[in-house]
């Protein structure tokens, strides 16, 4: 996540102070090297971290993407077919039930992050290095 953070704006930015620090074209190309080397050491150290993280024996640690999967399921379970669903069964019988619409403009950043993730483990799991169990 660090390294995501640092890969967006923040490089980039550091990038621009590092055009305005540097007189010649070879010192800017150098000082953007190192910038680079230091964004994939944080990336690699980052996917060590995730590593170790999955591989934990507690369900506290470990567990918690899953976990985040499931509630996202949940929601949009209930946002695009039980509360609808619902609110017309309730219609039909002839009660007048506001159920609460979740807002899901919060909800896509995670699900979009978690679709990366699954896009990652199946990319894993096409090249034979995943951890099944």
């Amino acid at each position: 996540m660090l390294s995501k953070l640092l890969g967006g704006g923040l490089v980039d930015s550091v990038g621009k102070i590092v055009d305005e620090l540097h007189t010649s074209d070879e010192e800017k190309a150098q000082a953007k090297i190192k910038l680079k080397e230091l964004e994939n050491d944080l990336q690699t150290k980052q996917m060590e971290i995730n590593k170790v993280e999955a591989g934990h024996k507690s369900v506290f640690v470990a567990g918690w993407r899953p976990a985040l999967g499931w509630i996202i399921v949940i929601i949009l379970g209930y946002s695009y077919l039980f509360q609808p669903f619902i609110a017309m069964t309730l219609k039909i019988i002839g009660k007048d039930v506001e159920l609460p619409n979740l807002n899901l403009d919060q909800i896509f950043p995670l699900i979009l992050g978690m679709l990366g993730l699954g896009g990652l483990r199946s990319f894993e799991k096409s090249k034979g290095i995943a951890r099944d169990k």
